[in-house]
């Protein structure tokens, strides 16, 4: 691989497995672009009804509420790959009858219905998505592969909106639909090839390999549920980030409607014409694309969440007094400049706050949280445009975002500050990891799920660390100092441990009692790892580390 600055724009495209699944992405996400513009003109020329315009985003959102979480369930126990590939093939057939029911006229209510289904199989995709990343790209190309993402996204959004008008002013819905579908099949093929985010995660138990598949079908589904709740809840700084997440899903649900309503009453391009104002906000996110990784890896990670609401909410509460379709699409381009600088960092602090299944977990929450804000956007805009008019509704929406963003930028800047200090801490760990013949051959993300779990501990002379005969529990790095071993079975002295060694891995890795007793021989300074932690790091690989294996068998072979 070759050498790139970590959260560098080019970092994250070194990683084989990131290029076809950030394809897929931006693939799929051109066609979902031209369904949108392809549902909502439909039902607007056949009902002619801000409400029915509602009705579009209700559908669309409605199964993200309810089956998000369970979505974020299934995405943290089963093969994530199998997942996306499967909501794929699932799409691509409801988009195939959704174009026969255009084809044939059918009532708008017919066509929400399919809409409904089509995001019934949606619901898993993103939170497999979003908790596979890391396991493709690693810790120091995070921030650069979420950047590269969102750039995919703008790049859809600037594109897929312009494409869905172009072909729904030329063709039909129908023709819309089907292209919509043929980029849910090859978003599928190219998911497929990416093995890093699909493989079964295995633990070894007493010395045997387990797929967690039986765990699985023993799981407790309302205990996944509720697990992920708890994880929002008690997790620092998790909470405040879901919140403004959610505040801009709701601005945003406000202009699913409102955009329509402001091309074809304010700006004269028909309602169509919103498709050309999403691709403007495409167009302004590519502006941010190059430096966006860098900006969500920096210690001001945090103020720039804060800026990039700013600069979500003041372009839409501005256009409550523009007419000109070309200053409109120069406000958008400061739209999307806030758009992808705020998912860019937004999706980094969540990978960085949490890893594995606490990730898919809490993203499938906040999927539905995300999906439940957007929808009282949605449901609360045309009833404001009816009561109170257009121009106040597009204020409100906007406005709100800009206040936010202001309150929390203390608060946010002192999480980025927080987060970019641990990455940095982490960093310095996994590379001390790597460099021990105990991790000789583990792979890159199981370092930095163990680097995640170590605890910094100090001992005096003559502390006994672990007693020959006692339960397995944690495995010891030695970090300073000398340490004693001893053990009732051994026939010759057993070698003292210094700065570079480690003990306590055997019981772990067997799943038998601890084979010797370790004493500090002078001030030591261990790292501790959870002995579960050190086991569900090695789930990513087939077999263990070769230096942990030599190890263990040569530490055996002198007790025999």
């Amino acid at each position: 691989m070759s050498a790139q600055a970590a959260g560098s724009f080019r970092s994250a495209w070194r990683h084989r497995e990131f290029r076809p699944l950030v394809t897929a992405y931006g693939i799929s996400g051109l066609g979902d672009y031209v369904y949108t513009i392809a549902l909502v003109a439909y039902v607007l020329d056949h009902t002619g009804s801000a409400a029915w315009v509602g009705a579009t985003v209700i559908v669309r959102l409605l199964p993200l509420v309810l089956l998000g979480p369970i979505g974020g369930v299934l995405a943290g126990r089963f093969d994530r790959r199998v997942i996306m590939v499967v909501s794929d093939v699932a799409r691509a057939a409801v988009m195939a009858a959704l174009a026969v029911a255009t084809a044939l006229e059918s009532p708008a209510l017919v066509v929400l219905g399919f809409a409904l289904l089509n995001n019934v199989a949606t619901a898993p995709w993103r939170p497999a998505a979003v908790a596979a990343t890391p396991a493709v790209v690693g810790e120091d190309d995070l921030a650069a592969a979420n950047a590269v993402l969102a750039t995919i996204n703008q790049l859809a959004l600037f594109a897929g909106p312009a494409l869905g008008a172009v072909l729904y002013a030329l063709t039909s819905a129908a023709v819309s639909f089907l292209v919509n579908g043929v980029t849910f099949l090859v978003s599928a093929a190219l998911i497929a090839t990416v093995t890093a985010a699909g493989r079964l995660e295995k633990r070894r138990v007493g010395g045997s390999t387990a797929a967690l598949a039986g765990d699985v079908q023993k799981g407790n589904l309302r205990a996944d549920l509720v697990s992920g709740w708890t994880l929002l809840r008690d997790t620092p700084g998790l909470i405040l980030v879901q919140c403004l997440i959610a505040a801009v899903l709701f601005a945003y649900g406000f202009e699913l409607v409102l955009h329509s309503l402001i091309a074809d009453r304010w700006l004269g391009i028909g309602p169509e014409g919103a498709g050309y104002l999403l691709g403007a906000v495409g167009v302004g996110g590519l502006l941010a694309a190059p430096f966006s990784g860098r900006i969500a890896a920096s210690p001001r990670s945090g103020e720039a969440l804060a800026l990039s609401a700013v600069l979500l909410g003041a372009p839409l509460a501005l256009l409550a007094v523009v007419r000109s379709p070309v200053v409109a699409v120069g406000m958008l381009l400061v739209e999307g400049v806030g758009n992808l600088v705020f998912d860019v960092v937004a999706i980094t602090f969540l990978q960085r706050l949490l890893a594995g299944e606490d990730l898919a977990r809490v993203f499938g929450l906040q999927d539905s949280i995300s999906a439940a804000a957007m929808l009282s956007g949605a449901l609360l805009s045309p009833a404001l445009v009816e009561s109170v008019g257009l121009a106040p509704t597009v204020v409100f929406g906007g406005g709100l975002l800009v206040v936010l963003g202001i309150l929390l930028s203390g608060r946010l800047a002192r999480l980025g500050e927080r987060l970019a200090a641990r990455s940095a801490s982490l960093n310095r760990i996994v590379s001390a990891l790597a460099s021990l013949g105990l991790f000789e051959g583990a792979s890159r993300a199981a370092l930095e799920r163990l680097a995640a779990t170590v605890a910094v501990e100090q001992f005096g002379a003559g502390t006994r660390i672990i007693a020959e005969g006692a339960p397995p529990d944690d495995v010891f790095v030695v970090r300073g100092g000398s340490l004693v071993v001893t053990s009732s079975r051994a026939k010759f002295p057993l070698a003292p441990l210094s700065t570079g060694d480690w003990f306590g891995e055997i019981g772990v890795v067997r799943g038998i009692l601890r084979t010797a007793t370790v004493t500090a021989a002078s001030d030591v300074t261990l790292w501790r790892i959870p002995g579960a932690a050190f086991t569900e790091a090695l789930t990513t690989i087939d077999a263990p580390p070769i230096g942990l294996e030599r190890g263990i068998a040569l530490r055996m072979a002198r007790l025999r």
